[in-house]
């Protein structure tokens, strides 16, 4: 398959494509383009949620399986499709699109992040915690002017320039 831009000039190449890949199935298969754009959203959704800035997203890759949790008393497998969607400098690309059999429930979305993306959301997660080592926390809050070192049990917290104690920390 070609790969093909996610926009709206391109529906018709879409719709071949996932037509080409589903044949006759129409249940629980991806057929139409918007289902296609929704999965965009859905990834641009997820990439936000983990906090990557969107000037990180190029590279980005995304895997949607289609269809919904059947009971499970649903014993036969049925044809749903795969997809595998990526982030470019322009946009959004349909890379591939195939075919697979799935049961009860199709797999969840799975995430395709470079080495750079990972990096860049670590370093913005840890930015929102604190680490115990060898009995000291660096504490840091908004109120607070600087860095300052923490024994344990003791807060030691600089505002305005002055040192305050843990009675005034508390208060």
């Amino acid at each position: 398959m070609k790969v093909i831009k996610i926009e709206e000039k391109n529906t018709v190449q879409i719709h071949e494509a996932l037509r080409e890949v589903n044949g006759s199935a129409r249940s629980h298969t991806f057929r139409i383009f918007w289902q296609i754009e929704d999965l965009v959203e859905e990834a641009e959704k997820q990439l936000t949620d983990l906090g990557l800035p969107k000037k990180f997203w190029k590279g980005a890759k995304a895997t949607f399986w289609s269809g919904e949790k059947m009971p499970n008393s649903y014993k036969w497998e049925r044809k749903a499709t795969v997809v595998e969607i990526e982030r470019r400098s322009t946009g959004w690309f349909l890379n591939s699109v195939k075919a697979d059999g799935i049961y009860h429930q199709p797999p969840k979305p799975s995430y395709l992040l470079t080495r750079q993306q990972d990096e860049e959301i670590v370093k913005r997660i840890r930015s929102q915690y604190m680490v115990a080592a060898q009995g000291l926390v660096w504490r840091w809050s908004g109120l607070v002017d600087e860095w300052v070192e923490v024994e344990t049990g003791s807060p030691t917290v600089v505002v305005a320039g002055k040192v305050l104690s843990q009675e005034e920390v508390v208060a």
